[in-house]
């Protein structure tokens, strides 16, 4: 492990880490993963147009679903606030725009979770794989990601519990599904 490297992880370590799953950013990855370009307002330190990255969901789970009535309940999203603002904000932000203290020397940067169209794009599986293996596992890992692997800090329901606050950022409320969402229709 070189240097730079070994300072990225102990900043991500020492202040929380990211909640979230997903470093996405600058559209590197395997030939296997899925992009999408899209036209976003700019946040600090990045260019207006982003790619995205979501590669795809491994085996063991691909057949996660979330709990019914997730993405309405509001004492699980009260609980994931909690979550966020304990362990994901620092790297995340606070409203999910990715610039949280800890994301200033990150690269790959952080996902900006109030992007609609790249909130669409993921899948419940995908999310909670994310969260749950962090940028321990490839593409991720080899782009550097500084995202922590949560499945043994948080249990499975405080996971989802998570998911469920960050994916309000995008503005959306009701339940992940195409019909609530048209960007998810193909």
């Amino acid at each position: 492990m070189n240097w730079s490297r070994s300072w990225r992880m102990a900043v991500a370590l020492a202040t929380g880490g990211a909640c979230l799953t997903w470093i996405l950013g600058n559209g590197l990855g395997s030939a296997r993963a899925q992009h999408s370009e899209h036209q976003q307002a700019p946040a600090q330190g990045r260019s207006e147009t982003m790619k995205h990255m979501h590669a795809p969901v491994p085996p063991e789970y691909r057949d996660v679903k979330e709990p019914k009535g997730l993405w309405t309940n509001q004492a699980l999203i009260s609980r994931g606030r909690g979550i966020h603002d304990a362990k994901c904000a620092m790297c995340h932000g606070a409203d999910g725009s990715g610039n949280g203290p800890a994301a200033a020397g990150m690269m790959p940067k952080p996902p900006l979770l109030r992007d609609k169209k790249m909130v669409a794009e993921m899948s419940p599986s995908y999310w909670f794989w994310r969260v749950s293996e962090g940028g321990a596992v490839e593409p991720y890992k080899s782009m550097d990601s500084a995202m922590p692997a949560w499945k043994d800090d948080l249990p499975v329901e405080d996971r989802w519990a998570v998911i469920a606050y960050q994916h309000t950022f995008s503005g959306h409320r009701g339940p992940h599904e195409p019909s609530q969402h048209p960007e998810l229709r193909r």
